[in-house]
């Protein structure tokens, strides 16, 4: 731009300067933004003008042909050198230098700068704008490029570039206008999400689209109590969120293994949207695992209202709530409604639905050894498990004779109890009142194991 006129500032200290060109008269202002590649103009033109604006690179040519700078009309520059901004300006009127700072050239380029400050007047006038000037403007002007950033250029880190820098400029704050745009944005990235998350709520910002980009972050994010508290708030607000949203919740929660959420967001989401056997079929696992048998079966009959016919693995998860809760006879019908309708049991619902007979502690030991001995017909081998259960059922009713027949049949088929099952077990005959069960279920097992060694070896 001549000899001695080379500028760097940071923006704000571009639009301070720029601006007072306006107000002394000045012919003409131009401003050029370079960051990264990205190249807009500022233009301060007259002070009927008003305060910079931004121009498409398309329209530079025509800015700088309408500006119409003289000799004597500061050209300011900005551009990122590494982390620092440098703040360098040569010839400003008179040749007043308002800010030295380095600016990192290498020697060959660098330029000779010995003007220093004598106007004290300018930089006190400056200071005096930057304190008040435009604050507002300048965060609208903001929101809308990180709008044209995130939505048209989909170039996300120069977005969050620039909302970090908004946050180091005195007197600009992010808006809700600006976190609705730059949050969703940040839902990938958990740390930077979360920073956020922070910022929106010690400021106490609030709108319902902020909000289900909240809950949609957090949820995704596995922060479960926290988009929990969310979807309360935003509830009592009146926010409707989207189905999307709402299944990710959904998800959330069934990860996390909170069923009694999880089955409230899919009272709420049946509401308003058809709901897939996925969700059913979900819901009816985690209510399973719980142990919460009613809320499991209350699902999966409205699976089948809805014609939504469950596989194994969900008539496995409702075997499982039932087991927990000892309800054999559910157990049992199910059992025998998989079978009637064509599905083929494996090793794990058998599991579930002698548990079911043990937890209970029913004396109907015959309806679970009918159980067990429909295991071969399915091309199934009772492993250790089965068989412990099995035992463990006649053991808790006194019943000492089938207990030694089944470790006996355990021992011949090559299956030795784990050492658990066999404490449990133990523990299941002395809880029968059955004379010296520890003694002889240890003597046995242990020879059974001794057995098998040999034929091993």
């Amino acid at each position: 731009c001549g000899k001695n006129r080379l500028v760097s500032l940071n923006r704000k200290q571009t639009l301070e300067i720029g601006y007072h060109s306006a107000l002394v008269g000045t012919d003409a202002a131009c401003i050029e933004f370079s960051h990264d590649g990205m190249a807009s103009y500022l233009a301060f033109l007259k002070p009927a003008v008003g305060a910079g604006k931004w121009v498409p690179k398309s329209q530079i040519r025509t800015l700088k042909r309408k500006a119409c700078l003289s000799k004597n009309s500061p050209v300011v520059a900005y551009r990122t050198s590494g982390k620092d901004f440098s703040a360098l300006l040569c010839s400003y009127g008179q040749n007043v230098v308002l800010r030295t700072q380095n600016f990192g050239f290498s020697t060959a380029s660098e330029p000779q700068v010995t003007s220093k400050v004598e106007n004290e007047e300018v930089v006190d006038v400056l200071n005096e704008i930057s304190g008040n000037l435009e604050s507002d403007l300048t965060v609208k002007e903001c929101n809308k490029k990180l709008q044209e950033l995130l939505f048209q250029e989909k170039n996300f880190r120069k977005a969050f570039d620039l909302f970090d820098s908004m946050q180091e400029k005195d007197g600009i704050s992010p808006d809700v206008e600006t976190f609705e745009s730059i949050l969703p944005a940040s839902i990938n990235n958990k740390e930077r999400f979360i920073s956020m998350y922070d910022m929106v709520k010690s400021n106490k910002m609030y709108s319902h689209r902020l909000q289900s980009s909240t809950i949609k972050g957090l949820a995704k994010n596995q922060e479960v109590e926290k988009a929990i508290a969310e979807y309360e708030h935003g509830l009592a607000q009146g926010l409707s969120l989207s189905a999307g949203i709402q299944l990710m919740l959904f998800s959330s929660c069934v990860k996390a293994g909170n069923h009694k959420q999880a089955f409230r967001i899919y009272e709420s989401f049946r509401q308003e949207y058809t709901v897939h056997s996925r969700m059913y079929a979900d819901l009816v696992r985690v209510c399973g695992r719980a142990g919460d048998w009613e809320k499991a079966e209350y699902v999966f009959e409205q699976m089948h209202e809805n014609d939504n016919v469950p596989d194994l693995y969900t008539c496995n998860d409702l075997l499982r709530g039932y087991s927990a809760g000892g309800r054999w006879e559910n157990s049992l019908k199910l059992f025998n409604e998989m079978v009637a309708n064509g599905l083929s049991p494996d090793t794990v619902t058998f599991i579930y639905v002698l548990n079911a007979f043990k937890n209970n502690r029913s004396l109907d030991w015959d309806k679970a050894h009918s159980v067990f001995d429909q295991m071969p017909s399915y091309g199934l081998k009772p492993n250790s498990t089965c068989y412990g259960i099995l035992m463990q059922i006649y053991g808790a009713c006194g019943e000492w004779d089938p207990v030694v027949i089944l470790m006996q049949e355990s021992a011949s088929a090559g299956i030795i109890l784990e050492e658990r099952t066999l404490q449990r077990t133990i523990a299941a005959c002395e809880n029968g009142n059955i004379p010296n069960s520890r003694k002889f279920l240890m003597e046995m097992w242990i020879e059974s194991k001794e057995m098998q060694d040999n034929k091993e070896s």
